[in-house]
């Protein structure tokens, strides 16, 4: 993503996130770029930019302390609604999404003192479907250890007994 200009707010979010809360360069990067995408979304809403301005060029530098109270859980449900229906995103993409967003919103309420009311609290994450692990069958187990037992390292005895301990116990 290209360095973009952000406002004063979110600066201030991010390096909170990077300097008390310890987050990984990563996550920070991640942040910033979920909260950009709102935001530029938000533009696009509220009708701050020409429609067939491209959606990577919307600028959000200009938001203020004013458009941070007006945003309401509405919004955010029409930002969910965009992600999934229009950028295709998964309900875990979407989840990171809302968690950058909750992070955010009380960040301003509780630790910036710019908003009265936190419209994010009431969110919430899609549910995620947990995927069932997938197990080898009593074959792909046999093949296994027969490529392990025919492999003639110094440590083939190791890595045969190893996947043996692995394959008794479930890992």
């Amino acid at each position: 993503m290209q360095d973009i200009q952000i406002f004063d707010a979110m600066e201030r979010f991010l390096g909170y996130f990077q300097a008390i809360k310890e987050r990984s360069p990563l996550t920070i990067r991640e942040y910033r770029y979920d909260l950009v995408l709102f935001f530029r979304f938000m533009q696009r809403l509220r009708g701050n930019v020409k429609p067939e301005l491209p959606f990577d060029q919307i600028k959000i530098a200009d938001i203020d302390d004013d458009f941070l109270r007006s945003i309401t859980l509405t919004d955010f449900y029409a930002y969910i609604t965009w992600l999934s229906r229009e950028r295709k995103c998964s309900p875990a993409t979407r989840a990171r999404k809302i968690s950058a967003l909750k992070s955010f919103f009380s960040y301003l309420k509780h630790k910036a003192f710019i908003l009265n009311e936190n419209p994010a609290v009431e969110l919430e994450s899609p549910k995620l479907i947990k995927k069932q692990p997938r197990y080898l069958s009593l074959e792909e187990s046999e093949r296994l250890l027969d490529a392990a037992e025919q492999n003639t390292t110094q440590w083939s005895a190791r890595d045969y007994c190893i996947l043996t301990l692995f394959l008794n116990c479930g890992m």
